[in-house]
């Protein structure tokens, strides 16, 4: 954030020479400064719905198409609630091991529906992969944690999960959907919901 300075002169006295000067640099608080139009909260939302369009009706990707490399990774992007007046938009990292069963990554870089910077990340945690789950099951299961704040004003304390799949013959994208809860500054929790959906890219 840039810090305007507010530049005071002060008349000290004048003199036959001429007159003298004092000059005071103050300070201001930092504004909130809304995002770049380049990185905006809808151009995000544009490319969310975009990559939904192209992989959303793709089936889940069978066991025996499954990639030889063990390791999927996949990047795109993470929308979520933050209470009843919240959205935001943030870039997901994702990595699917079909080796060891395991589905971990994190997402930062947010942005709220008002353009604005939301600092924080969230993160993957105790993921499992299961390429051939029961029925009523996703592939993918983690926990969701992490707190995000917005400016010096307010902190997001989310906890939550995230249930996907990989999708394509190739493994070529990964769709969940994130639920659970958000406490406000400690406040009593409020449901969240969102979603994931990201490419791979290796």
């Amino acid at each position: 954030m840039r810090s305007a300075l507010l530049t005071v002169s002060l008349i000290s006295g004048l003199s036959a020479c001429g007159t003298a000067t004092r000059t005071a640099n103050v300070a201001a608080p930092d504004p909130i400064v809304p995002a770049p139009v380049t990185d905006s909260f809808n151009r995000r939302e544009n490319e969310r719905r975009a990559l939904l369009n192209d992989f959303g009706t793709l089936d889940v990707t069978r066991p025996g198409d499954l990639p030889f490399t063990s390791r999927l990774q996949y990047e795109g992007l993470l929308n979520t609630t933050l209470g009843e007046r919240r959205d935001v938009i943030g870039e997901v990292d994702i990595e699917v091991d079909t080796f060891r069963d395991t589905i971990d990554g994190s997402a930062g870089n947010f942005r709220d529906q008002f353009n604005r910077r939301v600092d924080g990340e969230l993160e993957l945690f105790r993921g499992e992969f299961d390429a051939r789950p029961d029925a009523d099951r996703n592939q993918a299961v983690a926990g969701v944690r992490g707190t995000l704040r917005e400016g010096n004003f307010r902190d997001y304390a989310i906890s939550g999960q995230l249930q996907g799949d990989v999708l394509g013959r190739d493994a070529q994208a990964f769709e969940g959907t994130l639920t659970g809860s958000v406490k406000i500054d400690g406040a009593p929790q409020q449901p969240i919901k969102g979603g994931v959906v990201a490419e791979r890219v290796r």
